[in-house]
């Protein structure tokens, strides 16, 4: 599925702080864009609108010709995480993914089995989600967020808590899901990682992009 975004001047204020200002960017399949900026700088902010959670107060954002907030309410066939994976303690894993992909009911269990083993997860454990380290937790987030093998993924810093090896099996995933045709959003405090993997840097600063950079292959 070829996807477009198209994102025309919108602007956010929350508690009459200025998050967004005339912001304004085009996306495509088969490229993946990383937004780098300090905390506060509206990245994640920006990905919420995107995925109907907030409503930008100027502005517009279509979603393969479809305007989000009056044609569509989520940008369909997407995958994604925002901030930090939020998943039933008292479940093991592959319940939690079960219980995420009964929502729209496309995958069944060889898919969930084959997402958790893709991030070194062992679909089998009896391990209950509150004994997960905060890099497992993260994998099994990821995992979700791929595991319908969706052509837009948006994850919010996706290298939280991940170590070196976990970082690795995500620079993969995203060359994969590049070569595939996805349109891949990122952001992450991570700066070598985002050069390493992006096609395309959008710099944020004050809620404004001040620097556009693309990354050589």
């Amino acid at each position: 599925m070829k996807r477009t975004i198209s994102i025309k001047s919108i602007s956010k204020q929350l508690k009459k702080r200025t998050i967004l200002s005339d912001f304004s960017c085009e996306m495509i399949s088969g490229e993946v864009y990383g937004f780098q900026g300090a905390n506060g700088s509206g990245k994640t902010v920006l990905f919420k609108m995107l995925l109907g959670f907030l409503k930008p107060d100027h502005g517009s954002i279509e979603i393969d010709g479809q305007e989000l907030y009056q044609d569509i309410e989520f940008p369909p066939d997407t995958g994604f995480i925002i901030e930090y994976p939020g998943f039933v303690k008292y479940y093991t894993g592959k319940e939690n993914l079960r219980l995420l992909a009964s929502v729209q009911n496309k995958i069944g269990e060889s898919e969930i089995i084959a997402a958790m083993k893709r991030v070194e997860l062992e679909p089998q454990s009896k391990m209950k989600v509150k004994d997960y380290s905060l890099g497992m937790k993260q994998r099994l987030g990821i995992a979700q967020a791929f595991m319908e093998d969706p052509s837009l993924i948006i994850l919010d810093e996706p290298t939280n808590a991940l170590d070196k090896k976990g970082i690795k099996l995500l620079s993969e995933l995203i060359f994969e899901w590049k070569m595939a045709g996805k349109c891949v959003l990122l952001t992450s405090h991570n700066e070598k990682f985002l050069q390493e993997v992006c096609t395309k840097l959008f710099f944020l600063e004050s809620g404004k992009v001040y620097l556009e950079e693309e990354v050589e292959e």
